[in-house]
This record gives structure tokens, sequence and C-alpha cells, in this order.
């Protein structure tokens, strides 16, 4: 009788020492919480930011306009701006001329100032937590066709830190009136570094001219 109950203390002990064991188990803070470290890595970096997302996001996008410094804030992915009362015009989103390279993306914009000029230029923007931020632009001519921002290139390194931007465009040949309809293919290279273009590196490619 008395081993019976020598062997039923045995078990309740051994019954409360698990039964302690697995609620204390269940009620231990992570050790990357403690430390107040996410268990999850997160970033601001959009990894896999969609084409259709940032198209949404250039619509109402503040941009500074070339060569005045002023700021404007998109409408539909257009807007009417004002630097002076003799300084003003129009600036427009050219449909579908984009791409993106980890948080930046490049856009092309056409820029008007009240003049015959119609100037295309490529904008860069940072894109970060559902915002663009408008960092460089880069001129890339007087009526003309920007077709295309290829890709393809972005792998391709200037320097250290560096990417390369392919634009392609449809230009005038060099004697040409502005008046021509352009018809001549030509690639501008040019590198971009935080958030910079870098103007020095520009090169200007064209099968036609080279033939």
């Amino acid at each position: 009788m008395k081993q019976q109950k020598i062997i039923v203390l045995i078990l309740l002990v051994l019954v409360i020492i698990l039964v302690v064991f697995v609620v204390r188990k269940g009620t231990t803070p992570n050790t990357d919480i403690q430390n107040n470290v996410p268990t999850t890595a997160t970033s601001t970096t959009p990894v896999n930011v969609s084409i259709a997302e940032v198209k949404k996001a250039l619509l109402s996008a503040t941009v500074t306009i070339p060569d005045e410094g002023t700021k404007a804030q998109l409408v539909n992915g257009e807007v009417d701006w004002q630097a002076t009362d003799e300084v003003h015009g129009s600036i427009g989103l050219i449909p579908d001329v984009l791409a993106i390279h980890g948080t930046d993306v490049l856009a092309a914009f056409g820029v008007s100032s009240g003049g015959t000029g119609e100037f295309s230029y490529v904008f860069l923007f940072s894109y970060k937590n559902g915002k663009l931020t408008h960092t460089s632009s880069y001129f890339l001519g007087d009526r003309i066709l920007v077709k295309k921002i290829n890709t393809d290139t972005f792998e391709a390194k200037a320097s250290e830190g560096e990417y390369i931007a392919s634009i392609s465009i449809v230009d005038r040949g060099e004697n040409e009136p502005m008046a021509a309809e352009p018809t001549i293919a030509k690639t501008i290279n040019i590198a971009v570094k935080n958030g910079v273009f870098n103007e020095q590196s520009v090169k200007i490619t064209s099968p036609i001219l080279e033939q």
C-alpha cells in the first residue's frame, strides 16, 4: 500500500513538472521580440513594385520644372505651371514610357513653356512607402518621340554604385529643320548614381548615323 502511494506521488510530481514546462514554453517571448527586432524582415524598399502601382502614383506626383525650380503637382498626369507672370507652361506624363530599377522610377515627360518648343525629358524619382520623390531630370530633345526606357541595360555599370539607363528616341538629322518629322532612331545612355543623372556620362548612338 505504501509503495502504491509513493508511485502515485511520483507520477503526480512528474505530471506537475510536465504541465509547468509546457506552460512556460508557450509563454516565453521570442528572443527577437525581446530585443525589439521583428521576427519577419520588413523594409521600405519595394522589392517587387508593380508597373500599375507606379503609374497610379505618377498621376499625382509632385515634379520640379526643369531649369525653373518651380514645383507642381500633377493632376491625372498633367498640370499647368507658372514660375513668374512671364514664365509659365504645362507639363504632362508621356504614357507608358517608364521603367523601375530598385527604388528608382524613370519616366518620360513633355514640358512646354508657351512657345513652339515641345521639350522631352526623362525624370528620375525615388519610390518609397508608396510615394514618389522627384530627384533628377535629363533633357532628351525638342519635338522628338520618346519610345522606350530600356531596362535591359540596368545591370551595366559605369562605375561602382552606378547603373546605366537607356532611352530610345526618334529624332531628326543634324541639318534638318525643327518642323521636319523625326525619323532617326537614337539611343541615349546615361549613368545614374545616388538618385541623380550623371550628364557627363551620356553616350548617344544611332544605327543610321553610324553607317
